[in-house]
């Protein structure tokens, strides 16, 4: 059971403390010794415990606006005798830790992300070209550009494209364009790819020449009225109104398409190009809501949950797309065989040339896109927000863990928690492993869908918002408070070697360079004539000393040899006095506050 469950205006309370202490202080001392303090300029306590008075004063002087100081004093006075005291705070600890190792989990998927330019630039770049071409080679139209820049056909080889782009001025960048137009892999290219819209009505206009003629040849003879073998704008458009055209208000944009020219009249060579093409099946077909409905149901006998069938069959290769080629696909696996293109037209409704499982189940959907916008802002990646809430490294989480980490680190989906963790748990079995989550790293952002940005309420960020160290209340004259700001500025500069300790080495010679200065080469034990004695150069080796994580010490051990050990006896030489002949490299642990380095 949580707090929430038991009294909810505390837990909302406690939770806006918890978030407020950590954007206000640096650490557990840090909020002792800050709250100690009052305006008089009365020294600190001795015994380093907060009362109740100057915890109501201290909130109050730092801006805590919610109220209920008494309440939070009772709840954090675990002793009972009227002072906070270091263990009372240890939460405060604990939540500057997760933000630690909330950054850290963020800069590893920052540095394990996939070099290259990512698939939103890849879809800006492609606005870019299509823009370029509307207007270069186009006049204004996508499918007269595709016709004189790319391919006299409506089906375009990668090969062709490739070689068009480098014509173009975009060689450096087709092959990264190509990966936006052929959205099915399939090594061709359609025009339906790129315009979608005209090739629907470009479509429908085949399909009505193919109802009444043979031939093009013969469909020209009809429109060509005056003999002329040249058509005009309005002799065209009273011709579909003769072929009761289905797009009447686009009557003008069709004859863009098919003015290769550009010359304002329509010759038979300019729709010849319509004699070979084969429009796709879904630019023609109708919306068929039965057909959809009869798909999903085929779906559910055989995967019991929509977001199953979406991962297992529809989206393989987890993008969150699904194009023609993968549904007729998964059709035949579940063997549909009703209206295939009426059913697809009604679960592509904005005629984008993919579905994604939003089509298919909006509520799952929602859910797994809140979550994965949460997870990128505040871990980096859904794989990354996994290894953090896997704490015990099991690499699985249980209902209760993944509910509990997701309250402990902030994400409040309203309650539905529960039905996140059955949206991703396919497979039914109760626990969550990390492919469960991490594909949600690989879906492509969808441009309609608005970005939505959460807030934790439970953890925030660790830099302080409180820059002024005057806000925090008034100290013992400016000794105290020069004290307190160096005080600050270590704590500070500790953080930001607890988050570099571990960053490789560029350069590892100089660090031998700098072990062989350090230890130098084998030096003498004795200064007698008759003998000299010499010592080896030293095996060290750095260990780390025992200690809490936020309090990191290291010790330069050195192995010495039993000879060295014995000569060392024999002349009665103490190891506390052999530093110009062994040199001892000691890190002591320093004695500062918690969060704070050597």
């Amino acid at each position: 059971i949580t707090l929430d469950e038991l009294d909810k205006d505390a837990s909302v309370l406690w939770h806006k403390f918890r978030a407020w202490s950590v954007q206000t202080f640096y650490g557990v001392d840090d909020m002792i010794l800050t709250l100690a303090s009052d305006e008089s300029h009365a020294s600190f306590t001795q015994t380093f415990e907060i009362s109740r008075e100057h915890f109501r004063n201290g909130l109050q002087r730092l801006d805590w606006k919610e109220g209920d100081e008494d309440v939070l004093f009772d709840a954090l006075n675990f002793d009972g005798d009227g002072f906070i005291k270091s263990h009372c705070l240890r939460w405060l600890g604990i939540e500057l830790k997760r933000i630690r190792k909330k950054r850290m989990a963020k800069e590893n998927a920052a540095k394990k992300k996939m070099p290259g330019v990512s698939w939103e630039a890849l879809e800006r770049q492609f606005v870019d070209f299509k823009e370029h071409l509307r207007k270069r080679y186009g006049n204004g139209n996508l499918v007269r550009a595709w016709r004189v820049a790319l391919s006299e056909t409506m089906i375009l080889p990668k090969t062709r494209f490739l070689k068009a782009c480098v014509g173009m001025g975009y060689a450096q960048k087709a092959k990264e364009l190509w990966k936006v137009l052929d959205k099915d892999e399939s090594g061709f290219a359609s025009i339906d790819e790129l315009d979608p819209k005209s090739a629907k009505v470009l479509a429908h206009f085949k399909n009505s020449l193919d109802q009444r003629f043979s031939s093009i040849a013969l469909a020209f003879d009809f429109l060509d009225v005056d003999g002329t073998r040249k058509i005009r704008r309005n002799q065209f458009e009273a011709a579909l109104r003769r072929l009761e055209f289905p797009f009447p208000e686009r009557a003008s944009e069709l004859f863009e398409c098919l003015d290769l020219n550009g010359n304002h009249v329509l010759e038979e060579d300019d729709i010849q190009f319509l004699e070979k093409w084969r429009p796709a099946p879904i630019l023609t077909a109708e919306k068929n809501p039965k057909a959809r409905e009869e798909f999903r149901e085929l779906l559910l006998q055989r995967y019991g949950r929509p977001v199953k069938a979406w991962r297992h069959l529809l989206d393989r290769d987890g993008s969150n797309r699904c194009n023609w080629h993968e549904f007729l696909a998964a059709c035949k696996v579940i063997g549909f065989k009703g209206d295939l293109a009426g059913a697809w037209r009604a679960l592509d409704d904005d005629l984008s040339g993919y579905i994604t499982l939003k089509e298919l189940d909006k509520e799952g959907y929602r859910t797994l896109w809140d979550f994965r916008t949460w997870a990128v802002d505040e871990f980096g990646s859904a794989r990354a927000a996994f290894s953090v809430f896997d704490s015990d490294g099991s690499n699985s989480l249980s209902s209760q863990e993944f509910r509990a980490a997701c309250r402990i680190y902030g994400y409040d989906a309203e309650g539905q928690i529960k039905q996140l963790f059955n949206t991703l748990d396919v497979s039914a079995e109760g626990t969550l492993s990390l492919k469960e989550v991490a594909f949600l790293d690989d879906w492509i952002e969808d441009p309609q869908e608005p970005t939505k940005v959460r807030t934790a309420t439970a953890t925030l960020s660790a830099v302080s918002s409180r820059g002024d160290p005057t806000r925090r209340g008034a100290l013992v004259g400016q000794e105290e408070l020069e004290e307190m700001q160096q005080k600050v500025l270590a704590m500070e500069e500790a953080e930001e070697r607890l988050r570099t300790w571990r960053r490789p080495v560029k350069d590892p010679m100089k660090v031998v360079n700098l072990c062989r200065k350090i230890f130098g080469p084998p030096q003498v034990l004795s200064n007698s004539n008759s003998t000299r004695h010499l010592c080896p150069v030293p095996v060290a080796k750095l260990a780390r000393l025992d200690g809490p994580d936020f309090c990191l010490g290291f010790v330069m051990k050195q192995n010495e040899p039993p000879e060295v050990t014995a000569e060392r006896e024999r002349h009665k030489v103490p190891p506390s006095d052999c530093r110009r002949w062994w040199p001892r490299f000691r890190c002591r642990r320093y004695p500062g506050p918690p969060g704070t380095l050597p």
